[in-house]
């Protein structure tokens, strides 16, 4: 179940970053 936070945290991460750089 960890993984699935994991997960969730990496994507959050990741449109944070890309919505950053636009």
């Amino acid at each position: 179940m960890k993984i699935l936070v994991f997960l969730f945290l990496y994507d959050l991460c990741l449109l944070y970053l890309l919505d950053f750089e636009q």
